[in-house]
């Protein structure tokens, strides 16, 4: 499900997690990342209710963009 407001969807949106990806995400989010710039980095901007998701599943407490 493409949640941005791009109408084509990223490369990796709907795509499996890779143990790389996963490390990216909590190196990100630790950092300071919003989860909108997570998912435009992870190249992931169309699933950024998966994101949230992945960031839940996983104890990550993102910064939100208001």
């Amino acid at each position: 499900m493409n949640t941005s407001k791009s109408e084509s969807p990223d490369i990796y949106d709907g795509a499996p997690w890779t143990e790389m990806h996963i490390a990216d995400l909590k190196a990100l989010i630790e950092d300071g990342s919003s989860i909108e710039e997570a998912a435009q980095f992870l190249c992931r901007s169309g699933s950024v209710e998966e994101i949230k998701r992945k960031c839940e599943e996983l104890g990550l407490k993102p910064w939100v963009r208001s």
